[in-house]
């Protein structure tokens, strides 16, 4: 079966177009010229582009979540910071290729959290609004911050991406228009309702399968951790993210080495 039954068997050049970088779709483009002796292959040589889950020259292999390696030190968590001036309508947000239900514009934390861990592409988030837990969406120019906290996945990951078409706003003198959802990301700022400037963070953690504390078991998907390591919550302590992020204290009774998680 073509691709293990886990991809599509496509040539060099319609592989070009499934490309992605970091997770996000690229504009790479090859062999549309006809002309060019540097693409011969394009329509001559194959491959398979794997399923979500599946990795290898032949689509044969399931991958591990991926984590921040616990052995380093000094690592920041990637903050994303995301404003929306807004009195009505919805919008989407889309990570790495994946986007969200309609969600609307009078949104709390919590399921702007649980919207966003929906995703396929998010495991983790930590979502905290700077002010009105209740409502994300105001009609001032100074409304809420959401910070946007990525525990996984780690590193640094590409930017949130809206669409936000469908967000309205009336102002004092009742006159409408559209609603602005506004991003800062790779380190730029918001200001905050006291004028004070909120950064983004980049990223810096690793992006190692099992956290670089386990093998990956790519049969089934998932990690066989060294002994003393297990599931992670993200951040050092233990959760549910079957990384082996999670360094088990030595006088635990639950250290088994080689857990698989």
């Amino acid at each position: 079966m073509p691709c293990s039954g886990h991809g599509k068997c496509l040539s060099m050049r319609h592989l070009s177009f499934e490309s992605q970088l970091n997770g996000d779709a690229t504009n790479y483009i090859y062999g549309t010229d006809p002309n060019s002796a540097l693409s011969w292959d394009a329509d001559r040589i194959q491959g398979c582009a794997c399923d979500d889950g599946y990795g290898g020259y032949d689509c044969s292999e399931r991958t591990c979540l991926e984590g921040d390696d616990p052995g380093t030190y000094d690592d920041n968590q990637e903050v994303q910071l995301l404003r929306c001036r807004a009195t009505s309508g919805s919008f989407k947000l889309q990570f790495r290729q994946k986007h969200t239900v309609a969600l609307n514009y009078d949104i709390n934390q919590e399921d702007l959290k649980a919207a966003l861990e929906a995703l396929d592409t998010i495991y983790s988030v930590g979502v905290e609004f700077d002010w009105n837990s209740t409502h994300l969406c105001t009609n001032s120019t100074q409304s809420n911050i959401a910070k946007l906290t990525f525990v996984s996945p780690t590193g640094d990951v590409p930017n949130v991406v809206a669409y936000a078409n469908s967000l309205s706003i009336t102002d004092s003198a009742n006159s409408a228009g559209g609603g602005v959802l506004t991003f800062a990301n790779d380190g730029s700022v918001l200001s905050d309702r006291h004028g004070v400037a909120v950064n983004s963070v980049v990223g810096t953690g690793e992006v190692e399968p099992c956290s670089n504390r386990g093998l990956c078991d790519v049969g089934t998907g998932y990690c066989s951790c060294f002994g003393q390591w297990s599931s992670s919550d993200g951040e050092g302590g233990a959760g549910n993210l079957k990384d082996c992020g999670y360094r088990i204290p030595s006088f635990s009774m639950n250290a088994v080495p080689g857990a698989a998680v």
